[in-house]
């Protein structure tokens, strides 16, 4: 699956009318929680997300400082894709708790190894080892490939194994082989699919993802237990559904995972706040804009107690929350969410990172909404530019941004400045979805009214 399938799992932050906020952020965030406590519980001994830090042998053990360094390093790679550039900057945004799941990974790894000792030549096993303990994994996943070719269930769990250490390196569609070829080789077994369900999701292929993740459903049903894989299996399922438009499927199965969550980690858990996030961004998408605002406001006072006010977590809730707000009209309460935020991430992330260009977005579009447009300009013109130089100019946050802007020059009356913008996004928007999309009926709605206005002149 090339880069342009990862743009449509990821899409949700086109405008449906010129002025609104791009909320697409506020659902990236609780997916980046739910997927850090995914691959806590995809290894049995560390179902608590209360876990004990792992220590790799003394003398031996990979520091938070040369992980720091290790990221650093790929990310400052000129020919990184821009996917595997956010991820990083996730990791490096939420370092202790990625460090702390690298180590996770690097243990299980050895211990995975040492099950499979006897497919294994003893003196690249020990090598192997060794290299784990530095938080070097490539030998360790060409053992697991090694017993991969074999047959039977361990094949299976050393296509797993082999999947993590590539989803850790960024290696997508090398993960996403070794997930579905295991899930072959063990169909009813809850690891593997949730391992393919999760990487179809993150890679776009909603038809594969829902089938595992149903399946994977029906087994925690079939288990009897109300506990935190009950849970994450909702979740899942939940967040294909809707990023499939199909609301009405997702409410009831987030609610329910909500109910879990709380009885199994407590009403104040972190993970609490991204399924209530999730459900108020459902509401927000339906209109329910009553049912939504309390929801987002939880999840907000949970984050900032939780991960403290800094947090770009907090900086998202405050976005969403802000958002919300606008669409209401209620645009006093919704500026000093906007600026807390934009201020959160411009110091956590930097002033080029994507969630800034979202935030400058949002913030813009309240100043339109105001009639402020001369302070909106320089916002979205700002937003235009992060997002052209990190995402690439074909990405359809450009096309967003370009709508937007395109949007503030018609309220002027600027015509023919706001026109090669609406063609530019819909050129974008129409290669990145060619099957067709919604937010190209939209755009295209917004540049024939243009054109009205034009010929009106």
């Amino acid at each position: 699956m090339d880069w342009m399938e990862l743009l449509k799992a990821a899409w949700n932050w086109v405008p449906k009318d010129p002025g609104t906020v791009l909320d697409g952020w506020g659902l990236a965030v609780a997916g980046v929680l739910l997927s850090w406590l995914y691959a806590r519980l995809r290894k049995p001994k560390a179902v608590s997300v209360q876990s004990d830090v792992i220590a790799l042998p003394p003398g031996s053990v990979l520091t938070i400082e040369q992980y720091k360094k290790d990221l650093l390093e790929q990310h400052g790679n000129y020919f990184l894709e821009k996917q595997k550039r956010e991820e990083i900057e996730r990791k490096l945004a939420n370092l202790e708790e990625s460090y702390q799941e690298k180590l996770r990974l690097l243990e299980d790894s050895k211990e995975k190894l040492q099950q499979m000792a006897g497919s294994l030549p003893k003196q690249q096993l020990a090598e192997a080892e060794e290299r784990l303990a530095q938080g070097d994994t490539e030998l360790a996943e060409q053992l697991f490939d090694q017993v991969a070719a074999e047959t039977g269930q361990t094949a299976a769990a050393a296509l797993l194994q082999s999947g993590r250490l590539a989803e850790d390196r960024l290696d997508y569609n090398k993960a996403l082989r070794n997930y579905a070829a295991a899930v072959a080789l063990a169909p009813d077994n809850p690891d593997y699919l949730l391992a393919a369900g999760q990487m179809a999701r993150t890679m776009g292929d909603y038809q594969r993802a829902e089938e595992w993740l149903e399946h994977l459903l029906a087994i925690r049903e079939q288990e009897g237990k109300e506990d935190e894989a009950l849970a994450l299996a909702l979740n899942d399922l939940a967040v294909v559904y809707y990023s499939q438009g199909r609301y009405e499927e997702a409410e009831p199965l987030y609610k329910r995972s909500l109910e879990i969550w709380e009885k199994a980690l407590g009403k104040e858990h972190p993970h609490v706040a991204a399924t209530l996030n999730n459900l108020a961004e459902l509401y927000r998408t339906q209109g329910r804009y009553e049912e939504a605002v309390p929801l987002y406001k939880r999840s907000l006072e949970i984050w900032e107690k939780a991960l403290g006010k800094e947090h770009p977590h907090v900086a998202a809730a405050l976005n969403n929350l802000a958002g919300l707000y606008q669409t209401q009209g209620r645009h006093e309460d919704a500026e000093p969410l906007f600026k807390r935020s934009l201020e959160i991430v411009e110091i956590s992330l930097g002033k080029e990172h994507p969630h800034v260009a979202t935030t400058l977005n949002n913030l813009a579009a309240l100043y339109r909404a105001q009639g402020r447009y001369e302070e909106a300009e320089p916002l979205y013109k700002r937003s235009l530019e992060i997002w052209e130089k990190t995402l690439g100019k074909d990405h359809p946050d450009v096309a967003a941004a370009l709508n937007n802007l395109a949007a503030l020059y018609e309220s002027q009356g600027r015509y023919r400045e706001a026109e090669p913008l609406c063609q530019r996004a819909l050129a974008i928007l129409k290669a990145a979805f060619p099957n067709g999309h919604p937010d190209i009926d939209t755009v295209q709605a917004n540049y024939n009214t243009l054109k009205e206005k034009m010929q009106a002149r």
